[in-house]
């Protein structure tokens, strides 16, 4: 009996083995199949991402040099600052000194002081213009901006310059993004302490509170400028005594 079902064994164990190696085969051809389709799709989601990165860089560059043109006006001074003013913000950064319709040069504040009585009419026609030729171009583009505002004084008044702080105006504390370097600034802001005799040294501070107060709290659809801290240069010119706005354009 068990000599007679020994052929049958052996055939079934055979058909056995092949049935085994069959399936291992099948599963092992579609685990391959669903590896290059999960490849596939990362492989497409990267590439999207790259082509996504691409057209924003591109389109940047694009209106990078759509403003070059507007920096050239009778209106004020602009250049582009060659190297990222504020830590960790990276992008475009336009220097920008309004200038007076009277002499051409950057509009000025009176010796010892930090307002400007004339405001509306040194400031606010030439910033209209400015939003017009220059903002409007980087908001219709879908692109990250802000304003920095940078006051300075020259060093008439460095000795024996003192004057009372005027408590109306609010100025006892101004929040400045403080100096870490030539036109370099860190992205922490801090608070300063104006004393209620202000010096010569406080005048930069106190000239970018006031035109940021004066001239952008005006226009609500702005975004709220940050002061970056000031200094007094080492020279008795009265075209330092200014506030000089800076205008960021991200350009990650």
């Amino acid at each position: 009996m068990k000599d007679l079902n020994l052929p049958l064994v052996q055939s079934l164990i055979v058909l056995l083995v092949i049935f085994i190696f069959l399936s291992y085969l099948t599963f092992s051809l579609f685990d391959i199949k669903i590896y290059n389709q999960s490849k596939s799709d990362s492989d497409t989601t990267a590439l999207s991402t790259i082509n996504e990165t691409e057209r924003e860089r591109a389109a940047r560059q694009v209106l990078s040099a759509s403003l070059s043109p507007v920096l050239k006006n009778p209106l004020w001074k602009g250049v582009i600052v060659p190297k990222n003013i504020v830590d960790n913000r990276k992008g475009l950064y336009y220097k920008l000194d309004f200038l007076s319709v009277k002499d051409t040069l950057p509009i000025r504040f009176p010796t010892g002081e930090y307002t400007i009585n004339t405001i509306e009419e040194d400031f606010n026609y030439t910033f209209q213009v400015f939003v017009d030729s220059m903002l409007k171009k980087v908001v219709n583009a879908n692109v990250e901006y802000n304003f920095y505002i940078l006051g300075s004084a020259d060093s008439l008044g460095n000795t024996n310059f003192k004057k009372p702080l005027d408590p109306s105006d609010g100025f006892k504390q101004i929040d400045v993004l403080p100096r870490v370097g030539n036109l370099q600034f860190s992205s922490l802001e801090v608070t300063k302490e104006i004393p209620d005799t202000f010096r010569n040294e406080h005048l930069p501070d106190l000239r970018a509170k006031f035109l940021k107060d004066s001239l952008f709290l005006v226009h609500p659809f702005l975004k709220e400028p940050a002061i970056l801290e000031g200094s007094v240069t080492n020279r008795e010119d009265s075209t330092d005594r200014k506030v000089t706005i800076i205008f960021y354009i991200d350009y990650e």
